[in-house]
């Protein structure tokens, strides 16, 4: 009888350990996973960043030229006045 139950319960811890063995298995997978989609992300991100400094860049040397051609538009109105004057 006793040979019965501890073989019973040796057959039950086999199955437990089996268990945590298939988890931990899956685990480390998904761990795996996991690790590579984050470093997909960072670079992903790294990406972004450089783009929207890009973006920045670009939209300040836009902001200088708007600047420049307000500046050249206005000598450009100095000059017809001028010549109309002359005229």
């Amino acid at each position: 009888m006793v040979d019965l139950v501890a073989s019973h319960l040796q057959a039950t811890l086999d199955k437990i350990l089996g268990a945590i063995d298939d988890t931990k298995v899956t685990l480390e997978r998904d761990i795996k996973q996991v690790l590579v989609e984050v470093s997909l992300l960072r670079a992903d991100h790294q990406k972004l960043a450089d783009r929207v400094q890009e973006a920045e860049t670009a939209l300040v040397e836009l902001s200088l030229a708007q600047r420049e051609l307000g500046s050249t538009v206005l000598q450009l109105k100095e000059r017809v006045a001028e010549t109309m004057c002359e005229s």
